[in-house]
């Protein structure tokens, strides 16, 4: 066995068990996350922006880490519309609606731009 095999082996246990020591409630956790996206929501709902009236590192990091959270549909194109985990689907639907999609959605087609635009 690698040292990667043998590294995960034991790796990988040990970050399960400290999550679901520090998170034992998922429902609380889902709270906590609801709480950050009604922050940022209202953080953005006056400009469009986290951080005066244009893209900062701020909505970077926001859109980033709420995408695979969200997973809105409009950011990326259809092709990515059925690629969802069936398990993680009821999750997604949760926040269709919230203020939250529609800024990262936003966020994703206004400033990520793909290799191929010129």
């Amino acid at each position: 066995m690698t040292f990667y095999g043998v590294f995960f082996r034991l790796f990988c246990p040990m970050v399960r068990k400290m999550v679901r020591d520090a998170y034992p409630n998922p429902d609380a956790s889902a709270q906590e996350v609801r709480q950050i996206f009604d922050d940022i929501h209202h953080a953005a709902s006056d400009t469009g922006y986290l951080v005066g009236d244009q893209f900062t590192l701020a909505d970077l990091t926001a859109a980033a880490l709420s995408y695979p959270l969200i997973w809105p549909e409009q950011a990326l194109g259809a092709r990515y519309a059925n690629t969802r985990r069936e398990d993680l689907l009821a999750w997604h639907l949760r926040w269709k609606g919230h203020g939250i999609e529609d800024y990262v959605a936003r966020i994703y087609r206004d400033h990520r731009h793909s290799a191929q635009t010129p």
